[in-house]
């Protein structure tokens, strides 16, 4: 049964003015029960109705569902506009299948807490770490491959640039070794023309 949330939930799920990059929001489609329906028909009607999951990455006991509100569609737009062109609504950042420091199994384990990305991972409070054996150092090792990353990320741009220079150059050389070639070949003299 889908419980849907109450005033005493997690504030930060709650609070359109909570930082958005640290929870983890997805819309997706719920069958609820249309009570006056129900009543009419004297049996349970259905409707699909739009809803939202909102929860604290790392914290699976404050986990907000409720039908989406026009707030939501406006708080999360990345995700309401997946949801609605029916794409995945993945967090951005860097999935933690890519991330080869995790086995398989921590990966699931992870993504059943919410937490989908190595960024979400260095940014899961504290408070939620008793959920996870070795937390700590995979939250330190998170945060020194975010700050590798970022530091490493203008020698790539230039490593990139600098291949895509070669590349030009090739081109360029090739085509200078094509015209040389036109060039030396020798010229085919012209018949006389007979009278």
């Amino acid at each position: 049964m889908l419980n849907e949330a109450t005033h005493g939930m997690t504030q930060l799920a709650m609070d359109p003015s909570a930082v958005d990059d640290k929870v983890f929001a997805q819309f997706y489609m719920h069958a609820k029960q249309d009570q006056a329906r129900t009543k009419e028909e004297a049996r349970p009607i259905f409707v699909d109705t739009p809803y939202v999951m909102i929860m604290v990455p790392g914290d699976k006991d404050n986990i907000v569902r409720r039908p989406v509100r026009l707030s939501d569609q406006q708080r999360f737009p990345k995700q309401w506009d997946a949801f609605e062109r029916g794409q995945e609504q993945a967090q951005e950042g860097t999935p933690l299948e890519q991330w080869p420091l995790l086995k398989r199994s921590q990966v699931e384990e992870m993504k059943f807490f919410g937490v989908h990305t190595i960024e979400a991972l260095a940014q899961m409070p504290d408070s939620h770490g008793q959920n996870f054996m070795g937390i700590n150092k995979l939250k330190q090792l998170a945060k020194d491959h975010m700050k590798s990353a970022k530091s490493d990320a203008p020698m790539i741009a230039l490593r990139d640039e600098n291949e895509e220079l070669k590349a030009r150059l090739d081109q360029q050389q090739e085509q200078i070794n094509e015209l040389l070639a036109a060039a030396k070949k020798p010229a085919r003299k012209k018949a006389p023309a007979t009278e």
